[in-house]
C-alpha cells in the first residue's frame, strides 16, 4: 500500500518498545463490508501501518480481539461508546462516526465522521475527542483536538519521541 497521509507512522514502526503491527488489507475491506461504511483513506493507513497494535495509542487494544471471539476489538469498542452513551441518555450530533479508541468504558473516546462537512480532506478528516462522563450540561460533549487524522497521529507519535 502505498502511504499518502501517514509517512512519519510508516517511518517511526518503534515507539517505547512497542512495534506496530498491520491489520491485513483483507481484513480491513471485510470490515468496511460488515459496517457498509469505507473508511477515509488516512484511516485505513493507520489500519494498515499498525491498526493491530498502534504503539501511539495505548489507550486501545488494536483492531482484533485479544480474547477471540466473533466480534473485532475495534467493533466492540464501537458499542461500549453507544451503549455508554444511551445509559446517559446522551447523543453525539453531527452524522455517523467512528471510534478511534476509549477509555473507561466509553466515559472518553477520540472519533472522526464518516462524513464530516468540516473536513478539508474528506480522505483526511478531523479528528474529536468527547468525554460525555466528565462534562458539564452546559459544556459541549465534544470538541476537535485535530485538523485531520494525519495531524492527531503526528501529534501522538511526538508526544512519545
Amino acid at each position: 500500500m502505498n502511504i499518502t497521509y501517514l509517512q512519519l507512522m510508516q517511518q517511526t514502526p518503534k515507539l517505547q518498545n512497542t512495534t506496530n503491527r498491520s491489520v491485513k488489507e483483507e481484513d480491513i475491506n471485510l470490515l468496511q463490508n460488515k459496517i457498509e461504511k469505507v473508511f477515509p483513506l488516512a484511516y485505513i493507513e493507520f489500519l494498515f501501518l499498525g491498526g493491530s497494535n498502534a504503539n501511539m495509542i495505548n489507550v486501545d487494544h488494536g483492531f482484533y480481539n485479544p480474547n477471540g471471539g466473533n466480534k473485532r476489538y475495534i467493533e466492540l469498542i464501537q458499542e461500549r461508546v453507544h451503549k455508554f452513551l444511551e445509559k446517559e441518555k446522551l447523543e453525539i450530533e453531527g452524522g455517523e462516526y467512528w471510534v478511534i479508541c476509549e477509555l473507561d468504558g466509553g466515559e472518553q473516546f477520540d472519533f472522526f465522521y464518516f462524513n464530516d462537512p468540516d473536513a478539508e480532506d474528506p480522505e483526511n478528516p478531523p479528528v474529536y475527542a468527547s468525554y460525555p462522563a466528565y462534562v458539564d450540561e452546559d459544556e459541549p460533549l465534544k470538541k476537535k483536538i485535530a485538523n485531520s487524522f494525519s495531524e492527531y497521529i503526528e501529534a501522538k507519535i511526538k508526544a512519545y519521541t
